[in-house]
């Protein structure tokens, strides 16, 4: 889906509004302080990002590294960015 949307310009505005209907409402929810929506837009960033690399592009070294080491590399910035409320 995300590669269909990204590579048809016809395909954008569907997923922007499916973005902005779901994940944003949630990011604001979750996501306390008067920067919810942003820094749930910089983790979804960061998580899309990986995905891409990983998943469909494939790029060495993090197409191949375990999960688990990717997590652990990973899980701080996502901590910072969830926790730090403004």
């Amino acid at each position: 889906m995300l590669r269909t949307a990204v590579s048809n310009d016809a395909d954008m505005p569907w997923l922007r509004q499916k973005v902005r209907e779901s994940l944003l409402p949630m990011a604001a929810r979750l996501l306390p302080g008067s920067d919810g929506e942003l820094r749930g837009e910089l983790v979804g960033s960061m998580m899309i990002g990986i995905l891409v690399l990983r998943y469909l592009v494939g790029i060495e070294p993090i197409a191949s590294t375990p999960v688990d080491e990717l997590v652990r590399r990973v899980a701080p910035a996502l901590d910072a960015l969830i926790g730090a409320a403004s």
